[in-house]
Formats: C-alpha cells, sequence, structure tokens
C-alpha cells in the first residue's frame, strides 16, 4: 500500500544473509578450481576412445645364457621347447640342467631348491616327492598317459592301423623317446645308448615301472574319471596347503567316491 513503510532487516538477518551470499560465492569459486586443477579420469584420450594395445614382446630365443637375479630363481631358458615332454614321471629338460650335465651342455643348473628336502637339507640328487612313514611307505608313481586308436568312421581305416602299429613298434617308439621325450612301453629301450644320450634320466625309470608303478583307476572308475581325479587332487591341495591332514584326506577321498561309484 502506497505510503506504507517497508520492514527494516534486523542485524540478525542482514548477517545470516551475508553469509549466505560468502558460502555461495566460495562453492562457485571452488568447483571452478576444481575443473582446473583435478585432472580428467580418462587420461589424456577422449572417454570411451579404442586404443590399441601393448605389442607383445617376442620371445627370447637366442640362446645366449642369462643370469639369475636370485640363487632360487629358475634357470632362464632362450630357447624355444616345442616338442619337449613335461610331465609327472619324465622332464626332457632335465637333461641339461641337471648337476651333473650342466658341465657338458654349457647350461645353468636347475634351482637348489630341486635339491632340498622340506627341512632344508641338500641331497646330492635331485629330492624325491615324500612318501610319508611306517613299514609300507614307499614311493609310488602314476602309469598311463598316451594311447592310439582308430575311429571306426576313418576313410582309411587300414592305413591308419598301419601308422598306429608302427607308432607303438620299437623304431616308433624309439623315435619318440629320442625326439620327444616319450616314454616307451619297451623296456630294452630304457638301456637303449640313443634314448639314453637324449634322456639320460631315463635309466632310473625302467625300475619304477617294471615294478613301481600304480596303474591309474580308469577301469574301475569309467565314465566317472574325471569326477574321481578332481576329488583326489583338491584334497591333496587341501593337505599341501595346510587346511587338513593327511588322514582327514584319505577319509574324505573314501567318503566321496563310496557316493560317486555306488
Amino acid at each position: 500500500m502506497r505510503g506504507q513503510a517497508r520492514p527494516r532487516l534486523t542485524r540478525r538477518m542482514r548477517v545470516a544473509l551475508a553469509a549466505g551470499l560468502l558460502a555461495a560465492a566460495a562453492t562457485v569459486a571452488f568447483a571452478q578450481m576444481s575443473v582446473e586443477i583435478v585432472p580428467p579420469l580418462t587420461g589424456a584420450s577422449p572417454p570411451m576412445s579404442v586404443e590399441p594395445a601393448n605389442p607383445i614382446p617376442r620371445w627370447t630365443v637366442d640362446d645366449v645364457r642369462q643370469m639369475r637375479a636370485y640363487p632360487e630363481q629358475p634357470p632362464v631358458i632362450p630357447h624355444s621347447i616345442e616338442g619337449y615332454q613335461l610331465s609327472v614321471n619324465t622332464n626332457r629338460c632335465m637333461s641339461c640342467h641337471k648337476r651333473e650335465f650342466t658341465q657338458g651342455s654349457g647350461a645353468p643348473m636347475i634351482s637348489v631348491t630341486h635339491y632340498q628336502t622340506r627341512d632344508g637339507q641338500m641331497l646330492a640328487d635331485v629330492s624325491p616327492l615324500p612318501m610319508g612313514e611306517g613299514d609300507n611307505a614307499r614311493h609310488a608313481d602314476t602309469l598311463g598317459g598316451w594311447q592310439m586308436s582308430v575311429s571306426k568312421y576313418s576313410a582309411n581305416v587300414d592305413a591308419a592301423a598301419a601308422v598306429a602299429v608302427c607308432m607303438a613298434g620299437r623304431e616308433g617308439q624309439k623315435i619318440r623317446a629320442t625326439v620327444g621325450s616319450m616314454l616307451p612301453t619297451i623296456g630294452e629301450l630304457y638301456q637303449d645308448p640313443d634314448v639314453l644320450k637324449a634322456n639320460p634320466f631315463f635309466e632310473q625309470l625302467y625300475d619304477v615301472f617294471a615294478g613301481g608303478a600304480v596303474a591309474r583307476p580308469s577301469t574301475v572308475t569309467g565314465e566317472a574319471y574325471n569326477e574321481v581325479s578332481t576329488i583326489y587332487f583338491t584334497e591333496v591341495n587341501k593337505v599341501l596347503t595346510g587346511q587338513q591332514t593327511g588322514q582327514q584326506a584319505v577319509e574324505s577321498i573314501e567318503s566321496q567316491l563310496q557316493s560317486l561309484l555306488q
């Protein structure tokens, strides 16, 4: 209404208004400063852009001996190992990198940890796997692996069968042993000079396969072989990692196998 006096701001209202304006100004200034100071999380590239991956380093195969970074480091092998047979029963690398063969081959010896027991005791040869204690304790190697067969649907059954017979024969197994380090099933090949020259450690394996190997339970387990294998390595891993004792593992394996195979 004209002529009516306007309400006057009290001191408290003026202070509150000034504080609000100051806070708003500070917020705007801080936001502008943050945009200038804080770097973008996406880096220099535009967001969602497709950047080429770094090239994969090429393998070093110059056969030049490399020095170890620490004593326990496995030897660096600057050469191709294509076709090498590596399994729990055979390891072609040992024909050059085992202690007694390094002088002739010029290859670095395998890590010193291969010659130590779990108690740190040094051995003259590579440390075997633990075999437990007791009168009946022994090392048990698993027998099994390579098989050859001919499909009845093959367009050349006779030719394929002839190849299988050739590869399973003495000459075929000798070639596979010397070139591929594959364990032969013919006992005399473990004393063959050519085979031993390529794989000196084969001489130690004859007695293992002649009387100390344990056949894989593929016949008994049949189609359940994969499940049985999984049960075994899972429980054994728990022992090795300290999650259970060996006795507990045996009891667990027995219980699971009875349920699976009944």
